[in-house]
């Protein structure tokens, strides 16, 4: 740390945009790794029972770091091109997982698999968007089809709270947003 007190502002910038960039490769790369691992059932040799548990318990991630992981490596999975998004940062860990926490919930409402192009078309709409737009952008679409949103308000997530009141929140979110857009 002491050694960039003497590095001017734009080599700063320039070094932080480096690591930045070398970040999004590392993720992109535990993800290929994770994918390998589970192909393998390396995490059940080991005597863990899921890919989840192993990420906690061998590799040291906290259960929500874990969580993202495993959600964007199942993305990366059916779509490997994500994991060049991925890399340019037209997606990130956490909107990978919300939306494939999305898909994987609406193919259990509807009992079949989401198609390609469906799939294509979510994470289209989801680049170069934020955590918090994605979430806005999915609590809509689970608004518009009634029996992915019947299907949310009946689960509760792990640790036993509600899905479904999240998803309120952020559709009043949404909603007074939208409504005080079209008042001014």
């Amino acid at each position: 740390m002491n050694q960039l007190k003497n590095v001017s502002n734009q080599e700063l910038l320039e070094s932080l945009h480096g690591l930045i960039k070398n970040e999004r490769k590392l993720q992109a790369q535990v993800l290929e790794h994770l994918t390998e691992i589970y192909r393998r059932r390396v995490h059940l040799a080991r005597g863990y029972s899921s890919l989840f548990t192993f990420c906690v318990k061998e590799l040291g991630y906290t259960e929500s770091q874990a969580q993202r992981r495993v959600l964007a490596m199942r993305a990366t999975q059916e779509m490997p091109e994500l994991e060049k998004k991925l890399e340019l940062g037209k997606v990130s860990l956490a909107t990978l997982s919300l939306a494939q926490s999305h898909l994987m919930a609406k193919e259990k409402a509807q009992g079949c698999e989401v198609t390609r192009e469906a799939r294509t078309e979510l994470f289209a709409a989801i680049e170069d968007k934020s955590k918090r737009e994605v979430e806005t952008y999915l609590a809509i679409q689970v608004d518009l089809d009634p029996r992915l949103s019947r299907f949310i308000s009946q689960k509760k997530n792990r640790y036993g709270l509600l899905v479904a009141s999240t998803v309120r929140h952020i559709m009043n979110f949404a909603f007074r947003f939208l409504r005080d857009c079209s008042i001014n």
